[in-house]
């Protein structure tokens, strides 16, 4: 029995096809088909019962066998993941200052950063655009994230940057109010309305 053995007969049963499993272990349908069979042999019992019709269906058996099997292929991972860690010797500090409202578009990264690179000390601050460029501008910050338009106002003089996302402002209404039959708000259409907006450098500029 090797370990090999025990991937192939999880990944056949998860998705209950052999030709499937092959393609995403990147191995050929027969070299799996005989690692089974050498497996069952070894076992003397069937792990999985073979047909047509249904595929590559676990036996009462093959349950117990892979309920084990799926065990230890989570140790395995547990064990890559470990040793990476213990690899990752990058050390330091990352600071990033951002707008309030760009903070959710961190959250995954900074969670996948955090994994890779457990030992680096990382700052996340919300500021003001402005602020934010004043950061960058001074080294006090790494990363900078703004809402940033041609139209305004900023001085970006010394500051490299690009866009991660175009985004287009929304106007969020009752269903009940008469713009919510129109398919484009104009600005002439919200000029006698009551408006709750965030405060920000940005969204002034726009109102």
């Amino acid at each position: 029995m090797n370990i090999e053995q025990l991937l192939y007969i999880v990944e056949v049963a998860k998705y209950n096809s052999l030709s499937i499993a092959a393609q995403n272990l990147h191995v050929t349908q027969s070299n799996i088909s005989q690692s089974i069979t050498n497996l069952e042999k070894e076992l003397g019992i069937k792990v999985l019962k073979r047909s047509r019709g249904h595929g590559a269906v676990p036996t009462d058996e093959g349950r117990i066998i892979l309920k084990l099997a799926y065990e230890i292929q989570k140790k395995l991972e547990e064990i890559k993941e470990t040793a990476n860690l213990l690899n990752s010797t990058e050390v330091g500090e990352l600071k990033i200052s951002s707008l309030p409202g760009l903070m959710t578009f961190l959250v995954k990264a900074i969670a996948s950063f955090r994994h890779d690179y457990p030992y680096v000390n990382l700052e996340v601050s919300d500021k003001s655009g402005s602020a934010v460029i004043e950061d960058v501008r001074q080294h006090k910050t790494d990363i900078g994230l703004i809402t940033y338009s041609s139209d305004l106002n900023i001085n970006m003089e010394g500051i490299a940057f690009e866009a991660l996302i175009e985004g287009k402002q929304k106007v969020y209404v009752s269903k009940h109010s008469p713009l919510a039959i129109l398919g484009t708000i104009t600005p002439h259409d919200i000029l006698d309305q009551t408006l709750v907006t965030y405060k920000g450098e940005f969204m002034q500029y726009f109102v």
